[in-house]
């Protein structure tokens, strides 16, 4: 798609020519990804992170000035305007991902269900989308600190700005009045909603174009509005030194605690936009001219390279420490990042974009699509790790036998319609069930020991079981949409199968608190059917994910976290132990106590031989659960 020039497009755009280069504004990049840098590597600048919003208002600018220069002369095209953007892009940034992709084959397979699919979200530039959904939920959000790709929010966000931008500007080149008047318009609804965003919806406020935009709006500001730079040279230098302060205010005042981004982002996108507005024209300030001299400028030429290598490289070296990294290793992590930038700088980005390498336009959508297809296909075999789809060897054994507790889960649900499924029948095989278990998946966990235990007895159980959905008649949950109705049709089943004598019921009744009371509902139930009811006592939890904490340490060869001692973990169930005490006054049923087999009086285990007792906090592995069947034999006692 060529433009032509439009009617009186001189009359409102300085620039009839194409623009020289800013090594200022390269000066300026450094600044950015320096701030950056040693933010996330621990150092100093607090507000360093504000240094990506300097990049934004960069962007801003010298996209508007590449499609103001060529629109005003007639030679733009759309295709050679994304062409450019994939030459100056693309290359370097698959590179990073498929380097990253491969590394991250190394972690544990518990984070890379997440991690995989942040692979596929930065090859598509979705990552942005992807980690506000991520932040936004409440289970998953600590993934985000293991996420090779997090970085890539902020290039994702560029690259909607360059698909949207450009349209919007060439459907107001023929009135550039009123183009300027809806650029200013969109600013102000952007940082309007950037502004409630972050009181409202701080995570997505984050992430995500709309509340973003305003930012890189205010550098095509400088070109939508050309007066911003044509002041004189006294105001101009004063413009500079305020936004230069401006910058280092945003660099040194604001800290990871601050809201963000809203108002704290305002001083940054200003100054850079300042700074950028005065060091337009022949005559730059001086603070221009030293923000261009040539060790700045060359690592402002740098700084994509160095923004792309930087958190893989931190990330991936930090990878489950418990502790921050010493200073030393941090210093030479920064050197790592360094020689690898220099490295793709040298070989790929400069080779690309001067068309020295993948000259032809098809030859580059070839290696792109490539690229892309590749960079996804990784993240797509790291997920299916992460979901025990496929197995990578390269951790040693003892780290995933330890990791692989994640999946040694019992699974299935059991609804009275299933009763015919092998999933649901438990103990001697050929005898008529006289035992059922009621409940959800803190029931379900623990039909391996209940097989065992029955066999012995020539007893046979059946199990009545859906996920997240405790034996708590009358009560909805909205995590398990038709649990109520469930209770009710296992209730149902129960009193139609006499033979069914004992029923054991389970649950997480720590997360149902203020619904245990209905507990005593579903016991009255049964024990009016004439059932033997018999209720699991909670488990003792452990502190931390099991599999994901003792396979790290194994990893690092560090000791393994400390065990919680039994009397803290039953001090941390006295509220749902009082109200099960108190249904015990009212109530006929016996109680089973894990913490007779997990604990020993002293503490509580979370592995044995070299295997991991719970898959994550709370819930006991099959493995766990093949240990203790001796803890039911009073269920099958004559």
């Amino acid at each position: 798609m060529h433009v032509k020039p439009a009617p009186g497009a001189a009359r409102f755009a300085p620039n009839t020519s194409p623009r020289p280069y800013r090594a200022d504004i390269d000066g300026l990049r450094a600044i950015a990804v320096i701030g950056v840098i040693l933010f996330h590597f621990g150092f100093w600048p607090p507000g360093g992170y504000t240094g990506v919003d300097l990049f934004f208002v960069i962007s801003g600018f010298l996209i508007a000035s590449i499609l103001d220069t060529e629109t005003t002369r007639g030679t733009f095209s759309m295709v050679s305007f994304y062409e450019r953007r994939a030459r100056r892009i693309l290359p370097a940034f698959l590179l990073v991902l498929i380097v990253s992709a491969l590394a991250s084959t190394t972690l544990l397979p518990n984070d890379l269900k997440s991690i995989g699919l942040g692979f596929i979200n930065a090859a598509t530039f979705t990552s942005n989308i992807y980690f506000s959904t991520l932040a936004n939920d409440y289970f998953a959000a600590g993934g985000l600190a293991v996420q090779p790709t997090l970085h890539t929010w902020s290039l994702a966000l560029e690259a909607q700005f360059y698909i949207v931008f450009p349209w919007l500007w060439l459907a107001g080149l023929r009135h550039p009045g009123w183009r300027r008047t809806g650029f200013v318009i969109l600013a102000g609804l952007s940082f309007a909603a950037s502004l409630w965003g972050v009181a409202h919806r701080p995570e997505s406020t984050f992430y995500l174009l709309p509340t973003r935009l305003w930012e890189f709006l205010a550098g095509s500001a400088l070109v939508l509005i050309p007066a911003m730079s044509r002041l004189g040279p006294v105001v101009r230098a004063a413009q500079a030194w305020l936004g230069l302060g401006l910058i280092a205010a945003g660099f040194l005042l604001l800290s990871p605690a601050t809201p963000f981004p809203g108002a704290a982002a305002l001083p940054s996108c200003l100054g850079a936009a300042l700074l950028i507005a005065a060091g337009n024209g022949p005559h730059q300030p001086s603070v221009n001219r030293r923000l261009g001299a040539a060790p700045l400028a060359f690592v402002g030429r740098l700084s994509y390279a160095l923004y792309l290598w930087h958190w893989p490289v931190l990330m991936l070296a930090g990878y489950g420490r418990t502790t921050p990294l010493p200073f030393a290793e941090r210093l030479g992590l920064i050197a790592l990042t360094v020689l690898l930038s220099l490295l793709s700088w040298w070989l790929v980005e400069r080779p690309i974009i001067a068309r020295r390498w993948l000259a032809g336009r098809r030859s580059l959508l070839a290696a792109c699509l490539a690229g892309v297809i590749g960079a996804a296909a990784l993240g797509l075999v790291l997920n299916l790790v992460g979901q025990d789809k496929l197995t990578l060897t390269r951790l040693p054994a003892p780290v995933l036998t330890l990791a692989n507790g994640q999946f040694d889960t019992v699974k299935g649900e059991c609804r009275p319609s299933d009763m015919h499924a092998d999933v649901c029948r438990w103990g001697r095989p050929g005898v008529e069930p006289t035992v059922a278990v009621w409940g959800n998946s803190f029931a379900r966990m623990w039909v391996p020991a209940l097989g065992l235990a029955a066999d012995p007895h020539r007893v046979a159980g059946i199990s009545l079981l859906l996920s997240r959905c405790p034996p708590l008649l009358g009560v909805s949950v909205p995590d398990s949409p038709g649990c109520a109705a469930f209770n009710k049709e296992a209730l149902a089943f129960i009193e139609a199968h006499p033979a069914l004598k004992t029923v054991l019921i389970g649950g997480n009744w720590t997360s149902f608190t203020h619904d245990l009371p209905a507990l005593g509902d579903t016991i009255a139930a049964l024990t009016q059917r004439g059932r033997r009811v018999v209720v699991i006592l909670p488990s003792p939890a452990a502190l931390y994910d099991v599999p994901r904490s003792l396979a790290l340490a194994a990893l690092h060869h560090e000791p393994p976290p400390p065990l919680q001692s039994e009397a803290a973990a039953r001090a941390a169930l006295a509220g749902t132990t009082a109200i099960l005490s108190d249904l015990h006054k009212t109530q006929t049923f016996e109680t089973i106590d894990p913490f007779t087999a997990l604990c020993d009086g002293a503490t509580c285990a979370v592995a044995r031989e070299g295997h991991a007792l719970y898959a994550d906090q709370d819930h006991v592995t099959r493995f766990g659960s093949t240990l203790f069947p001796s803890l039911f034999d009073p269920l099958f006692a004559p």
